[in-house]
């Protein structure tokens, strides 16, 4: 169920929750849609980003879902719905893509650029996803560079926390990790 306030509009919510690689956040718009998901930072920072914002039953399953993530779970996100307001045609187009990629898949900018028709564009792909809204939910810690390297991950942890991602999905997807 939404929020409403007294006027009967929804309202914005969001949480602070801890899964096994520490203190994550959600914040969703008035539609239910993630405007933002946090990955892993201190309790005081994730409080902050979502000061004043009441929790909902969106929050509490889609910090649901990512808690299990983080357990080792096989989790789909594609269901779960992501304000992409604001952002270029461009952007909307990688992110799709890329929600379409299976657990455990990994490709490289080049090849994620080409899937979307721009197979010129990896720069522009590296940074569509550096403006991901919602790591995890778009997976864009499945995407690495050509030469093997991990690439960036300006989610909080990291590379690193890309890297224990990309082991989880491994793991799960029956790959060695």
């Amino acid at each position: 169920m939404r929020l409403q306030n007294a006027s009967g509009i929804a309202e914005r919510s969001g949480g602070l929750f801890k899964t096994a690689e520490g203190w994550c956040a959600v914040i969703l718009n008035g539609k239910g849609e993630v405007e933002r998901l946090i990955l892993p930072i201190s309790k005081d920072k994730a409080a902050r980003e979502i000061k004043e914002l009441r929790s909902s039953a969106e929050v509490k399953k889609i910090a649901g879902m990512v808690q299990a993530f983080f357990r080792g779970r096989t989790i789909d996100f594609l269901a779960v719905p992501v304000d992409l307001s604001g952002r270029t045609s461009f952007s909307k187009r990688v992110y799709a893509e890329l929600r379409n990629t299976g657990r455990g898949e990994i490709l490289t900018y080049r090849e994620l650029a080409g899937r979307i028709h721009s197979p010129r564009a990896a720069r522009a792909v590296g940074t569509a996803l550096a403006r991901n809204p919602a790591p995890l939910i778009i997976p864009c810690h499945r995407v690495v560079r050509s030469d093997g390297g991990m690439g960036g991950f300006t989610a909080p942890g990291g590379t690193a926390l890309k890297q224990k991602m990309l082991s989880l999905e491994r793991e799960k997807a029956g790959r060695p990790g």
